[in-house]
């Protein structure tokens, strides 16, 4: 007697759903990944498989001696499956092989000739293979109408990247060590929600944040070089900016000069809507550590009238560190450099009192949650934390407290049993907020 099968006395609408949330974030062609093992189980369900456009839309390629060769045909197959839904790929190197493998570039000369189905493209590789990652590149955007979020990793010059507009892109993230050409004068990236932008030239970074007016999150690193000198000083409205992350570098001697630059930079910035700003002011200079002045970050939030909630900042030479978190009254998330953690001002961190008049004077009034950062120094970190710790075991009246233990700290923590601080390891605490807080600006 035949056994009924329960499955086949559903529609098959309801199969393509049920195969389409099988998949795994990066279903990568193995034998046993769907959706080629759906695809084998019966005459039915494969068609109903290759039917499903969103199954065959997206591909994890890891590069290697043994794959590369059968990648082509492969990505041809599934590319005249994906159909409306467009093609998206992740091209990532796991070993570095011939320069001028035939797998490899049959498998670039098929994505090349599809190039307009790219919608969500991820494209990595080391220098030796910058050829392969120039021809992948070189189509974006002339030929690339409907993409939707890039990542570039490439370790050489990316230019003519925006001599055409992107209208549905809202995601970009590109890490080069020469340039990005932002294109014609005309040129707007209307639709771009997210930028992370690593190694650019700083004048051409900030010409493609002022052509990105609907940006909500950004991801920077600034990098002055001797001898630079803004071009322009055209105010940037960024009006919907939320989160922003700033790590600065400095090559050169003069100190004073990257100082100006860094303040007329900030200057520049409208951003009222800010929420959250995560900033590195150190530097290295001859072996020593250094750190740009915190007060252009005051004048950008004040003379934007943000509301600024949440607050990292690394830097070692931060000056009446007091003064500085005076001027965000409304922050409830700090992460902060160990060796600013004073035990004069700690109480001022964590006192609680029902005087409406004292709260008023207290450090950062609403403050929820403090973030510890370690550094090299594991040992000062800890000193730190127990130095919070025993500014809330002095005072009654002390408010709930998260205080975020580094990584690198291995020692236990004690906590009287009185106490209102809870501690939180660090890796914990980014997991539980990375879809908010820590939300990863670099898509992959």
């Amino acid at each position: 007697m035949k056994a009924n099968v329960s499955s086949a006395r559903l529609p098959p609408e309801l199969l393509s759903q049920i195969f389409i949330l099988c998949l795994s974030n990066y279903p990568s062609p193995i034998k046993t990944d769907a959706p080629l093992n759906i695809s084998t189980v019966c005459k039915e369900w494969r068609q109903i498989s290759i039917s499903t456009s969103q199954l065959w839309s997206h591909i994890l390629l890891l590069i290697n001696d043994k794959r590369q060769g059968r990648y082509a045909p492969l990505i041809e197959t599934r590319i005249s499956r994906s159909r409306e839904c467009g093609f998206s790929f992740v091209f990532r190197w796991e070993l570095c092989m011939a320069r001028h493998s035939p797998g490899l570039r049959a498998m670039t000369d098929v994505l090349i000739k599809n190039c307009g189905t790219w919608r969500n493209v991820v494209i990595t590789g080391p220098c030796d293979h910058q050829y392969f990652i120039r021809n992948l590149v070189s189509v974006i955007p002339a030929q690339t109408p409907d993409i939707q979020k890039i990542h570039i990793d490439a370790d050489s010059s990316i230019n003519g990247l925006f001599n055409a507009p992107l209208p549905h892109l809202k995601h970009l993230s590109m890490r080069v060590t020469v340039s990005i050409s932002p294109g014609s004068s005309h040129l707007r990236l209307e639709n771009l929600q997210s930028l992370s932008l690593q190694g650019a030239d700083l004048t051409e970074l900030l010409e493609c944040l002022s052509r990105s007016p609907r940006l909500v999150t950004a991801k920077l690193q600034i990098i002055f070089h001797e001898g630079y000198s803004a071009s322009q000083n055209k105010q940037i409205d960024l009006l919907r900016l939320k989160t922003l992350d700033i790590d600065v570098r400095v090559h050169g001697d003069d100190d004073m000069e990257a100082e100006r630059n860094f303040s007329e930079i900030l200057e520049r910035l409208q951003v009222p809507a800010l929420k959250s700003l995560f900033i590195n002011l150190d530097y290295l200079r001859y072996g020593a550590k250094r750190s740009l002045s915190w007060e252009p970050l005051i004048t950008l939030v004040s003379h934007s009238n943000a509301t600024l909630q949440s607050l990292e900042i690394r830097g070692a030479n931060l000056i009446s560190t007091p003064q500085f978190l005076a001027a965000f009254p409304n922050i409830g998330h700090l992460g902060i450099t160990a060796d600013l953690l004073e035990y004069t001002w700690n109480h001022g961190l964590i006192y609680q009192s029902t005087s409406s008049l004292r709260r008023q004077s207290l450090l950062c009034p609403n403050l929820e949650s403090l973030r510890v950062f370690c550094g090299d120094d594991a040992d000062r970190a800890l000193t730190a934390i127990r130095s919070v710790m025993g500014a809330d075991a002095d005072v009654e009246g002390s408010r709930p407290l998260c205080l975020i233990k580094p990584f690198q700290i291995h020692a236990s923590v004690e906590l009287p049993s009185h106490s209102t601080i809870q501690i939180v390891d660090e890796v914990d605490w980014i997991t539980r907020h990375k879809h908010d807080l820590y939300a990863d600006l670099v898509w992959d």
